[in-house]
């Protein structure tokens, strides 16, 4: 019996916690057991953290707006690719249920944020420090490039055409 609830921690770089146990229960209700070789996102999200990273440094040595438009661009699709494919993949597995597994459940989709009950358990999922540093970064470098691209149509606003 899991009276104190079980964790599953999902790092950018590797799953931990306390899977068997997890798979115990997935496999009686007909999910496949979660095995992080099968994970394979999280063999390249150190490379690309670290590609914003040197994208950052390069935004600070540059310091143009373009360099920074682009970062932003970058930054907001890798977090929106990264929640795009999580999502996926709960999906896949909420929705491929084995149809002879001991305990019988509707097909669902495992919550991304928040609590949710399935059959007599009830799941919570909830992002971590990381998933809110990606969040602040990605929100933080949009809002920078939009309020520079912003006060460059006002400044530009007032001025007079270059002659042709």
């Amino acid at each position: 019996e899991f009276t104190d609830g079980l964790d599953l921690d999902i790092y950018f770089y590797k799953i931990d916690g306390d899977i068997d146990q997890i798979n115990t229960l997935n496999t009686s209700i007909g999910m496949s057991r979660i095995d992080p070789r099968q994970f394979s996102d999280l063999a390249w999200m150190p490379f690309a953290i670290g590609a914003l990273i040197l994208l950052v440094l390069r935004v600070i040595a540059v310091g143009d707006l373009r360099s920074l438009i682009a970062l932003a661009v970058l930054a907001t699709y890798f977090a929106v690719f990264s929640l795009g494919r999580f999502y996926y993949t709960l999906h896949l597995y909420g929705n491929n249920l084995d149809p002879y597994a001991p305990v019988e459940v509707a097909s669902f989709t495992p919550v991304l944020f928040g609590t949710q009950k399935i059959a007599e358990i009830t799941t919570s999922a909830y992002p971590q420090g990381g998933a809110w540093l990606i969040l602040v970064f990605t929100l933080g470098v949009s809002i920078l490039a939009l309020w520079h691209v912003v006060r460059g149509l006002r400044g530009s606003a007032g001025r007079e055409p270059a002659p042709a």
